[in-house]
């Protein structure tokens, strides 16, 4: 059975939806006075650029996941995944690890699920 209703004015309705993701703010005084970095939950579109993103570039897989996460206050990504290299060579590991740990934070469901895929 179908279910009820027309499908296109369920995604039309979503459309105008803004979503709530979860971000953290994180002071980088290492960057410049008064500095700081958003950093944003992963929307799916978001997760499935970093997928394809991880594989290209697996050498820098924290560098990927703080380029999918860090944005400015439009949500606009600040950094694409070609600025890895750069990323890894300009950020110190303290400011990395800050980034990380917040990555790691908004995107919480997302990694716990992924862990719990991994286990046999």
């Amino acid at each position: 059975r179908r279910p009820k209703g027309d499908p296109h004015m369920a995604l039309k309705s979503l459309s105008g939806i803004k979503p709530t993701l979860k971000q953290e703010i994180v002071d980088v005084p290492e960057l410049g006075e008064d500095a700081q970095i958003i950093v944003r939950e992963m929307s799916s579109h978001r997760f499935t650029k970093y997928q394809k993103a991880i594989k290209e570039f697996s050498e820098f897989p924290v560098e990927s996941m703080l380029i999918a996460c860090m944005v400015n206050e439009d949500n606009e990504q600040i950094a694409n995944h070609e600025d890895a290299i750069s990323i890894s060579e300009m950020l110190p590991v303290d400011v990395s690890n800050r980034l990380f740990e917040a990555c790691r934070n908004v995107n919480s469901a997302l990694l716990d699920t992924k862990a719990a895929k991994k286990k046999p």
